[in-house]
């Protein structure tokens, strides 16, 4: 189940980084704590679905190296814009939920890790 919510929330990232901006809808105020909360809150997915430090570690980069390439495609979509910060949040958003995550799992439960 956490593994198709996962793979389900980086589609989510996709359509929602490429779309146009004005069909792209905002849920804060702030553009930087939706980049954090989508990337925290996908992170987090994966760290359920895929457990262990080693597949923790693989979940931050790949997911940080998809949002700075989601980033670089925004150049060419309509009322988008493409900002080193945005990556930079992406990627603390995360790194922060995967980890935090699995520290979680590590004290609740300390034979899955």
């Amino acid at each position: 189940m956490f593994r198709l919510v996962a793979w389900a929330a980086v589609a989510l990232l996709t359509v929602l980084s490429l779309v146009p901006g004005q069909m792209r809808p905002h849920a804060f105020a702030s553009g930087h704590l939706e980049h954090f909360a989508a990337y925290f809150l996908t992170s987090s997915a994966f760290a359920l679905a895929y457990r262990g430090w080693a597949k923790v570690v693989l979940i931050t980069f790949c997911l940080s190296s998809y949002a700075g390439i989601l980033e670089i495609l925004q150049l060419w979509i309509p009322g988008r814009h493409s900002q080193l910060s945005d990556f930079l949040v992406s990627s603390a958003g995360a790194c922060t939920g995967a980890a935090l995550l699995s520290i979680v799992l590590l004290f609740f439960h300390p034979h899955e890790s």
